[in-house]
């Protein structure tokens, strides 16, 4: 889904026009992003939360060049899903599918072609 097919949704189900769910969606989004850059963790009761994780720096290798790098300290934001979510998620049609079964290979060498062949 993308971000104009949920402006479609959120207009529809509201009844809004487009230009108004666009104005609530990044109204949301930017409400998480300024919790996160405050350091709060956001929490959605019933469908997740978010938050910040920071890696330490390290050192890392160029693969090119073998040239070693010191890599800074960063922070990446997290989202952990909610129980609800998951369950909503995994009793949905998804889990009700079966994962298609693997094809057989069929192992043929030069000997058995020469066995069963008539001369």
């Amino acid at each position: 889904m993308t971000r104009a097919d949920l402006v479609t949704k959120i207009s529809l189900r509201m009844d809004v026009s487009k230009k108004e769910a666009e104005l609530y969606l990044n109204s949301f989004l930017e409400s998480v992003v300024s919790g996160l850059q405050r350091g709060e963790r956001v929490v959605i009761q019933g469908f997740g939360s978010f938050s910040m994780r920071t890696y330490p720096a390290r050192e890392a290798k160029k693969p090119l060049t073998g040239e070693m790098l010191l890599l800074p300290e960063r922070s990446k934001p997290v989202f952990h899903p909610g129980r609800e979510l998951r369950e909503r998620v995994n009793n949905g049609s998804y889990a009700c599918e079966k994962a298609p079964t693997p094809r057989r290979r069929l192992r043929i060498s030069v000997q058995n072609i020469m066995d069963s062949a008539v001369v």
